[in-house]
């Protein structure tokens, strides 16, 4: 199909450019907090991981299915990106305090 061919198409794939955009930060921003604070346990070491593991995986799998049939990955994608770039926002504010 035609990547935003259709309305619903449009919705879905402009959930798909969120999903790249974001997996893009959050592997990014995960990522640089992984490597610039040392200090931090290993829990929230492996988390920070987790998370731009979790943005790699978004940005392949959603860039490869842009125009295709929406099925429960994406938004599986769309809120596991949502809530990663939360918790990394969240984290750099309490750091911040």
């Amino acid at each position: 199909m035609t990547p935003f061919g259709t309305p619903w198409l449009a919705f879905a794939d402009t959930l798909r450019a969120f999903c790249v955009a974001g997996g893009i930060a959050l592997a990014v921003g995960a990522g640089f907090r992984l490597i610039s604070h040392g200090s931090t346990s290993p829990t929230v070491r492996c988390g920070y991981l987790a998370l731009a593991v979790l943005g790699v995986s978004a940005i392949g799998t959603e860039y490869q299915h842009l125009g295709d049939h929406v099925t429960y990955r994406l938004w599986c994608n769309t809120a596991g990106v949502a809530l990663g770039l939360a918790a990394v926002v969240l984290a750099v504010r309490e750091r911040n305090r």
